[in-house]
C-alpha cells in the first residue's frame, strides 16, 4: 500500500510540505508519493517519490465540462475534482492498493493502515452529510476501483456542471453502496451524531467502528478544533464552528489529548471509553498542526478551549494577501474589458 497526495498547478504550501515529510518520517514501511503536473515545482523532500501527471481528453472533458469560477484559487473547484483523474493514471501504470491523504489532513502515528486491505469493498472514505463525502482519506484498492471513481465523476459532471468533489462521492455511494465503505466517523446509536443520519449509515457506521477501533475525521472535527481556512473569510478564523448540515454532532463531543499517540481521542466520561481519532482534517492550514514541535502545543491549546463558544481570530497576513489577490483580479478584469472594447 503507498500513500499518495495529489497537488496541481503551483509550488506546495508549507503545510503540505510538512505534511509529507511527517508521514514519510512516521510511517517508514511505506512508500509516500505525490502526484504533480509540475514536478520542477516540488522542493527537495528525502525518500519522497513524485509521479507527474500527464494531460489527457480526460482532464479537457471535465475542464470544460464544468461550469465553476476558474478564477477562484486559481479554479480551485476544478483541480479538486481531477484528483480522481491523476489517482487513476497513476494505478494505471503503479498497480497496487492506495490510500489517498488530502493535503492538509493529518494522521496519527498509529494510523491503521493495514486494516483497509481486508475491507470487503474496493473504496472507502468518509460520509459526512446527505449530500457530501470527502477525500479527506480515500481509499483505492486497485485500478478498477479508481475507474468507477473517474467514470462517476463524469456522469456527476454531465448530470450538473457546477457539481463538487464531495457531492461525487456521495453520488458514487448512493449509487452503487457495495462498491463503497463509510468509514467510522464516530459512536453510534448515540448524541453524538444528529437526527438526519440514516438508520443505514448508522449500521455501517457500527460495523466500521468494531473494524477500525477507532475513527476518521472527514471535516466536521478539524473544523471545529482547527477553525475555518481564514482565506474564506478576508483573514479572519472561526474556530469551534459546527457544520450544520453535517452529521456529526461535534459540540456533544469530548475530547483529550494522548501523549502516547501525540494525537487526540474522543472520551467518554461516564462509561470510561477511550476512542482514538485517526486523523483530523486541518481546514484552517494552521501551520501549527503540520508541525512535530508544536502539534501538541496547539491541539491541548484548542481543546482546552473547545467548550467555548464560536471565536475569530484575526491573521493580519492573510487579510493582505486576499485583498492583493482580490485587486490583482479586478485589475485583470478590468484590462480585458478594455481591450474588448476597444481593439
Amino acid at each position: 500500500m503507498k500513500i499518495i497526495f495529489v497537488h496541481f498547478g503551483s509550488k506546495i504550501p508549507k503545510y503540505l510540505e510538512l505534511n509529507i515529510a511527517n508521514c514519510i518520517s512516521m510511517f517508514t514501511d511505506y512508500d509516500v508519493v505525490l502526484l504533480t503536473d509540475h514536478p520542477n515545482l516540488i522542493p527537495p523532500i528525502d525518500r519522497l517519490s513524485i509521479f507527474q501527471y500527464q494531460y489527457d481528453q480526460k482532464w479537457l472533458t471535465v475542464e470544460s465540462g464544468l461550469k465553476h469560477s476558474k478564477v477562484f484559487r486559481s479554479n480551485f473547484w476544478f483541480l479538486t475534482i481531477a484528483r480522481f483523474l491523476a489517482l487513476e493514471q497513476y494505478l494505471s501504470v503503479n498497480p497496487g492498493e492506495i490510500i489517498h491523504i488530502e493535503s492538509d489532513v493529518i494522521l496519527s502515528r498509529d494510523f491503521p493502515f493495514k486494516k483497509f486491505s481486508n475491507l470487503k469493498s474496493d473504496i472507502a472514505f468518509p460520509l459526512v452529510s446527505k449530500n457530501r463525502g470527502v477525500a479527506s482519506t480515500l481509499y483505492i484498492r486497485n485500478l478498477r476501483a479508481a475507474n468507477k471513481i473517474v467514470n462517476a465523476t463524469i456522469k456527476s459532471i454531465k448530470e450538473n456542471p457546477l457539481t463538487t468533489d464531495m457531492e461525487i462521492l456521495r453520488n458514487l455511494y448512493d449509487n452503487d453502496p457495495n462498491t463503497v465503505y463509510p468509514l467510522p466517523m464516530g459512536l453510534t446509536p448515540n448524541h453524538f451524531f444528529k437526527e438526519s443520519i440514516t438508520k443505514v449509515l448508522v449500521t455501517s457506521n457500527e460495523a466500521a467502528f468494531d473494524h477500525f477501533e477507532g475513527i476518521f475525521d472527514g471535516v466536521s472535527m478539524g473544523i471545529f478544533i482547527s477553525g475555518i481556512d481564514p482565506r474564506n473569510n478576508r483573514g479572519w478564523r472561526t474556530l469551534r464552528h459546527e457544520v450544520e448540515e453535517n452529521y456529526l454532532n461535534v459540540r456533544k463531543i469530548q475530547f483529550e489529548f494522548s501523549k502516547s499517540r501525540n494525537f487526540i481521542n474522543l472520551v467518554i466520561p461516564n462509561a470510561s471509553i477511550i476512542i482514538p481519532i485517526y486523523s483530523l482534517h486541518i481546514h484552517s492550514k494552521d501551520i501549527r498542526f503540520f508541525s512535530k514541535n508544536n502539534l501538541e502545543y496547539v491541539l491541548q491549546l484548542r481543546i482546552s478551549d473547545i467548550k467555548l463558544p464560536v471565536g475569530r481570530e484575526f491573521l493580519p497576513t492573510v487579510f493582505i494577501n486576499s485583498v492583493f489577490r482580490s485587486l490583482r483580479r479586478r485589475l485583470c478584469a478590468t484590462i480585458k474589458y478594455l481591450n474588448t472594447k476597444f481593439l
